[in-house]
């Protein structure tokens, strides 16, 4: 992904907070093992860093997979876990392998007015208000909230969540999510995020907090996160992993078994 300049400046409980667009790492589309991604930066917190699994890019990868629409978006977060030491470090009863690491990625992304679809004025009358009425029941509640938020923000957070079944050490692999293409066509999303996280844990430690390279400073990222921790409520849902999303099997042999919400 390109970056581009400083474009705008949001207000967040009275402070300023400059916000770049975000600036992935891009992959080769099929890639077989994840490249190595820029250091995210800022300091660590108390305990962070201390799992040995290790966000080292994020990618996203327009997918059109059937089900989801046209302009869906996979985004590709790739990892690596480090060699187990040889002593039980409480990460699974094999210390070769780390169980049920949790990786959360929140996205925002700047609508862009210009580039959402819009409905036909042919479908405006009443066959057009039962279409989407339909369409609305059957997006979500989630979907309706996201609509909401775009009106009313300058951002729109997506947020999701991914347990995988078991990560074998040292090895390294994708986790993948997907934006449906009705949300990304609706909302008029680029195809890249303007700014991201990942944060991944397992057994009561975390992972270093994996960020874009506009929220290195601290102050960036705590507001970052102050707002996605809101706005990403508007819009549960719409962001899935690949469980959610319907093949678990999305990534190939580098993606692990990604565990259904009822198995977590």
């Amino acid at each position: 992904m390109q970056s581009t300049p400083a474009t705008c400046v949001a207000a967040l409980c009275g402070l300023a907070l400059l916000v770049l667009p975000a600036d992935a790492q891009s992959a080769r589309s099929g890639s077989s093992r994840p490249a190595a991604g820029a250091a995210a930066g800022g300091a660590a917190a108390e305990g962070e860093g201390k799992l040995p699994f290790e966000i080292v890019s994020v990618q996203q990868q327009p997918s059109n997979v059937a089900g989801f629409g046209t302009g869906t978006q996979r985004i590709a977060v790739a990892f690596r876990t480090s060699a187990s030491r040889g002593a039980d470090e409480g990460l699974s009863s094999n210390p070769a392998w780390i169980d049920k690491p949790k990786v959360t990625l929140t996205l925002a992304y700047r609508p862009d007015k210009r580039r959402a679809v819009r409905v036909p004025a042919s479908r405006t009358g009443a066959a057009g208000a039962t279409a989407a009425a339909g369409g609305a029941a059957k997006t979500g509640a989630g979907a309706t909230a996201g609509a909401a938020a775009a009106a009313n923000s300058e951002f729109l957070f997506f947020r999701a969540s991914a347990t995988l079944l078991a990560v074998e050490r040292p090895s390294s692999g994708f986790v993948f999510f997907y934006l449906p293409g009705e949300i990304v066509r609706r909302d008029g999303l680029g195809r890249e995020p303007y700014a991201y996280i990942v944060e991944a844990e397992a057994s009561g430690k975390t992972a270093r907090v994996f960020r874009s390279k506009n929220l290195l400073k601290e102050d960036e990222f705590t507001g970052f996160k102050t707002m996605a921790d809101t706005g990403a409520l508007a819009t549960s849902g719409l962001l899935r992993n690949s469980a959610q999303a319907g093949f678990d099997i999305a990534g190939g042999r580098n993606s692990p078994t990604v565990l259904r919400d009822d198995q977590n």
